[in-house]
């Protein structure tokens, strides 16, 4: 691995734009505002894409959650299984019902949740599972159902981060009553915000499109049924959604390569560590190559700063949601020495489409450099 100096500033994400997208956005401004084409011809492929019978797409993956959560029923006195370490977009939600998230620690291995952490967490009051496909991996979702069908629990899966992960073939966004994804302007693909509900089931999938616009009658659209939400998202924001899905396989592949290349500056180094990486049950999408060293001496918080200096832009892990001011009064007295070490070891490195190879190599390069000194 042979670096040279960097004479242009390092991206830590964003998308990939090109004039595809742009053809298809101008095509829309042109003719698109007054319907919902390029939404519902978005949903039509995402569900297939996804093996699922039906998608909704929503401003963003929290309302997403909150809308899916609304659906169920779930509200005051019901409990909802999270992990510590995730995004508080796949735990707000669960709040705005007036529900309790209840926080469970995660693997080492693999950082998602597994039926051994939250089985001594389901109680008569647990009436759900978010699992988090974090940066990309994903639980053993076939143990998960089997726990969760036990005692009667829904599952939920949130693959914001994974879109193009698969475990023994299945994609990420197949598991679950439903499912959900972000098209948030850092994530794989990208409508600048945006998230999609995924779901097999007829009835639930009705029950959302319905809460979504207002509780609006079928039949009489101005005739208003319930006091809802609004989480509709535009034609505009389908357009793009449209345009990117096209190019989804190319997306994934470039996002692959990135954390392909990190892999091979990392290996045979005289340290043990975690990277998004792939085994034979299951692929990583790679939406942002995260790594974890296992060294006694690492310290993530350092590293991040030190590394600042050289214009290396990094991100911490997850920091355990329940240590945060917001989710202090939901703490519980578990074991969560797993997602507190994750965060002390855990940095999420640039992935921007963008980068080239001697940029990683430059990165790889200062890292190493800060990890054995």
């Amino acid at each position: 691995m042979q670096s040279k100096n960097m004479n242009h500033s390092i991206k830590m994400c964003g998308p990939s734009i090109t004039q595809h997208e742009k053809n298809i956005i101008l095509k829309m401004m042109d003719d698109g505002w007054d319907s919902y084409q390029y939404v519902e011809e978005f949903e039509e492929r995402f569900a297939k894409w996804h093996d699922r019978r039906f998608c909704l797409m929503t401003p963003c993956c929290t309302h997403a959650i909150h809308l899916g959560l609304i659906a169920l029923g779930i509200n005051i006195g019901d409990e909802v299984i999270v992990p510590e370490t995730t995004w508080t977009g796949s735990v707000a939600p669960i709040t705005y019902t007036g529900a309790r998230p209840v926080f469970c620690d995660v693997e080492k291995d693999n950082w998602c949740l597994s039926s051994d952490t939250i089985n001594t967490q389901i109680t008569s009051k647990t009436k759900a599972v978010i699992a988090v496909d974090i940066y990309g991996f994903m639980p053993d979702y076939m143990k998960l159902e089997k726990l969760c069908a036990e005692n009667n629990i829904v599952i939920i899966e949130d693959a914001a981060e994974a879109l193009g992960s698969s475990l023994r073939g299945i994609r990420a966004g197949k598991f679950g009553l439903f499912s959900v994804h972000s098209f948030h302007r850092t994530k794989t693909i990208t409508t600048g915000e945006g998230g999609a509900l995924l779901t097999d089931d007829e009835n639930f999938y009705k029950r959302c499109k319905f809460l979504r616009d207002h509780g609006r009658s079928a039949e009489q659209p101005y005739l208003i049924l319930e006091a809802t939400t609004k989480y509709m998202p535009s034609n505009l924001m389908g357009a793009m959604a449209c345009a990117q899905l096209d190019r989804i396989n190319e997306l994934i592949s470039i996002k692959q390569a990135i954390r392909d290349r990190y892999l091979s500056n990392f290996e045979g180094q005289d340290f043990d560590f975690t990277l998004t990486s792939d085994n034979t049950n299951f692929v990583n999408g790679c939406w942002a190559t995260t790594l974890v060293i296992e060294n006694e001496a690492f310290n993530s918080s350092s590293t991040i700063k030190n590394l600042a200096f050289k214009g290396i832009p990094l991100r911490p892990f997850f920091r355990p949601l329940s240590s945060m001011p917001a989710y202090t009064n939901y703490k519980n007295k578990s074991n969560n020495s797993n997602s507190d070490w994750l965060f002390k070891k855990g940095i999420t490195l640039p992935s921007h489409y963008e980068l080239d190879n001697n940029t990683i190599d430059y990165i790889s390069d200062h890292l190493l450099k800060e990890i054995v000194s």
